[in-house]
């Protein structure tokens, strides 16, 4: 991924166009995310954020770098900074009708911008939904980040049997999904969430 990332960035460079360098600077900061380098994960998100402003017609690339980057502010225990963005998030998100920034914005880590100012029945609502909003068809990366986040606020309340039951209750849909095979942060984090729900 280094040597792909770096002769990415050498022809980025000789073209210098904003769009390109973003893409390079997101797929830094994607690189980063999965291999737990949060640090990087979070400057190259941020640098990408900046690029795109200069780009038409980058919804989708500014909303996953958006993503990114509260995953990664979540790691770096920037929890402040990390509910700004979730609240930012969230409304850019209606403004536009949009699905899929909507998930992301209300589910996974970023719930915890609802227990930063305690406020777990917020939270509850966000993931349901959001979950709602999803077709049980199938695994998807949503289902994931509605179960980690609903987990996390029923840890936050004590609620150990409830959380409990529903890592239990969700882990063979997750498991057949191969999202915890296919990418290894999932896999330690829900196997984490797992070992502090038991």
């Amino acid at each position: 991924a280094r040597r792909l990332l770096a002769a990415a960035n050498e022809r980025a460079l000789a073209v210098g166009h904003p769009f390109v360098l973003a893409w390079c600077a997101l797929a830094d900061g994607l690189a980063a995310y999965v291999l737990g380098e949060f640090r990087r994960s979070y400057e190259s998100c941020v640098r990408a954020l900046a690029l795109f402003e200069g780009c038409t017609g980058v919804a989708w690339e500014r909303e996953t770098a958006d993503h990114y980057v509260v995953l990664s502010a979540f790691y770096l225990g920037r929890l402040k900074e990390m509910s700004a963005r979730v609240e930012l998030y969230r409304r850019k998100a209606d403004e536009r009708g949009d699905l899929f920034a909507s998930t992301y914005a209300r589910s996974g880590f970023a719930l915890t911008a609802y227990l930063a100012s305690e406020d777990p029945d917020a939270a509850r609502r966000d993931a349901a939904d959001t979950m709602q909003r999803w077709s049980n068809r199938g695994y998807f990366l949503s289902h994931y980040w509605c179960f980690l986040g609903s987990t996390h606020v029923d840890l936050y309340t004590g609620e150990v049997e409830s959380a409990y039951a529903r890592v239990r209750d969700e882990w063979p849909r997750l498991v057949e999904s191969m999202l915890p095979r296919s990418v290894q942060l999932i896999r330690v984090e829900s196997l984490h969430l797992r070992a502090r729900a038991a």
